[in-house]
């Protein structure tokens, strides 16, 4: 069993984040068109909230959404 961190503990904000579902980590990468690596980078940096189901760590989807407008630069670029 991998070793864990003092702090370890998955980030999931308070207002129901759940609600619309939570997506595995193949599917949230395939949803948000990024690699694995990022996608628990940015798990990893607490910028993406997760759940852990079971020995999984699932994504809210709308967590997922937030995350992705939150890096979307103004004109498109």
């Amino acid at each position: 069993m991998p070793r864990r961190s003092p702090g370890y503990a998955p980030v999931v904000p308070a207002g129901g984040v759940c609600a619309d579902g939570v997506l595995t980590g193949a599917e949230a990468c395939a949803f948000a068109r990024v690699s694995r690596t990022t996608l628990w980078a940015a798990m990893q940096r607490g910028e993406l909230a997760w759940v852990r189901v079971g020995r999984s760590r699932c994504v809210p989807r709308r967590a997922l959404v937030e995350w992705l407008e939150s890096r979307t630069r103004a004109g498109g670029a």
